[in-house]
């Protein structure tokens, strides 16, 4: 009896041996097995996961096991399924020098922000970035998806701590650049897309961006230098001719401006994000080039969504209430020194002596004037004579006394082809004397001085 249980105990003891050297071999051949798993996928998924899901049984945590079958649900956008071995492989803190926690999160913040989470992406990038010094490559994606999301603090931080850590990559300033002009930092925003272009970054925006800087801050013949060089933009073409127009316009361009604004008319349709612009846009050109029946086509197209529309609405009423005299739209596109001359015939036939020029550009001449009218001709006043066809209201008023007071003079005069209906009591309380057009129509003003040239 003892005999036969020393029998059973042995071969139960070999058994459960065997058992356990089966298992040691199992485990010491799961890396075969994991290269044999990897050379499958794509080719047999069925069994290259058969293959994985019988070493995880083995070792649940094993880092290239759950690495393969994560990337394999990824791949097959089986989100959720990826989700669940990621964050297991989190827990088990086990890594390989091809596979480190850096990985695992940053797929986990690609996949969260796939499913629509951000906040969850943003939580894995931010450990990412406590952490380590995270490569460029996933600063970058970390950057675009929190810009995308509207957090731009953490974008603007992220992009700093990118430039410290490599800072010969013109990327990040030139992402710095995007958030400062979004932020309407205007000069923070040109200092960083000029230090994108010292590190050779190009990008089409850059001089789009750098353009509509320099057009926003009057410098003209900067901002079309630069936008006579964007190029290769992947999208906003529509917004870069309308811009190069704009500012040919303010270069009193108008045939240059006409050429480009012809030129995009054939792309644009009503449905177009700047269609109602382009439309005011090409008007205020055809108004300065004199074609003053297309204008008004032009800014009849404005929608009332867009914020030119009470501008256009405005430049309706004038044209088809105001301005019906034929003489009109030629004082409002004559060249300056005429629309100056001009202003001066209407000045002495109002008795006033002109003294000297304080300033004049295309639209506007400020004079310093006194009046044959006041005794001694001792008191000084400030004529504005502006032919801007938007009508003059309380804000134009006060930036007309504003100037007068830079001046040293309180009477202010202001002559201009329309008035707002409130600004009419407005300037009457505050002193000023106001002329609308139909005073250079008065005793044939217009007519003698357009029948002499």
């Amino acid at each position: 009896m003892q005999v036969n249980l020393l029998i059973v105990f042995m071969s139960a003891g070999f058994f459960l041996g065997m058992i356990y050297l089966f298992r040691i071999y199992r485990i010491y051949s799961i890396p075969k097995r994991i290269e044999k798993a990897k050379g499958m996928l794509a080719v047999n998924d069925e069994k290259a996961l058969a293959i994985l899901n019988a070493v995880l049984n083995l070792d649940k945590t094993n880092t290239d096991a759950n690495w393969l079958v994560s990337k394999y649900n990824f791949d097959k956008k089986h989100f959720i399924l990826a989700l669940m071995t990621l964050q297991d492989m989190l827990k088990y803190d086990r890594y390989t020098p091809e596979i480190m926690e850096q990985d695992v999160r940053e797929m986990l913040a690609r996949i969260y922000l796939l499913l629509g989470n951000v906040e969850k992406a943003m939580e894995q990038f931010n450990t990412m970035s406590r952490k380590w010094a995270m490569p460029s490559s996933i600063l970058k994606t970390a950057i675009k998806m929190q810009l995308d999301s509207g957090y731009f603090a953490e974008a603007k931080k992220l992009c700093k701590e990118g430039s410290e850590l490599y800072p010969s990559d013109g990327e990040f300033p030139f992402t710095l650049g995007v958030i400062s002009f979004r932020a309407k930092d205007y000069p923070a925003a040109e200092n960083r897309f000029l230090e994108a272009e010292r590190k050779n970054y190009y990008a089409g925006e850059i001089n789009l961006y750098l353009a509509k800087i320099y057009f926003a801050s009057g410098q003209f013949e900067r901002a079309l230098e630069r936008i006579e060089n964007v190029h290769d933009l992947e999208e906003g073409e529509t917004e870069k001719e309308l811009l190069k127009a704009k500012i040919n316009l303010a270069l009193g361009n108008t045939l240059q401006a006409l050429s480009v604004l012809e030129e995009t008319e054939k792309n644009i349709k009503e449905d177009d994000l700047y269609f109602s612009e382009f439309n005011y846009f090409y008007a205020e050109a055809l108004e300065a080039a004199g074609s003053v029946e297309s204008a008004v086509q032009k800014w009849s197209a404005v929608k009332d969504s867009s914020p030119h529309y009470n501008e256009a609405q405005d430049k309706l009423l004038f044209y088809k209430n105001i301005a019906k005299d034929k003489l009109f739209p030629k004082i409002l596109t004559m060249p300056s020194n005429m629309f100056d001359s001009l202003s001066q015939s209407l000045l002495s036939y109002l008795e006033y002596n002109v003294k000297s020029v304080l300033f004049k550009d295309d639209k506007l001449v400020c004079y310093n004037c006194s009046s044959k009218r006041d005794s001694h001709m001792f008191g000084e006043y400030i004529v504005f004579s502006t032919r801007l066809t938007s009508p003059v209201n309380e804000a134009a008023i006060n930036n007309y006394i504003s100037r007068a007071r830079y001046h040293n003079i309180d009477k202010v005069v202001i002559i201009a082809p329309m008035f707002s209906d409130d600004c009419l009591a407005y300037a009457s309380s505050k002193n000023i004397i106001i002329y609308g057009f139909d005073a250079f129509f008065k005793n044939n003003i217009a007519q003698k001085f357009f029948n002499k040239k």
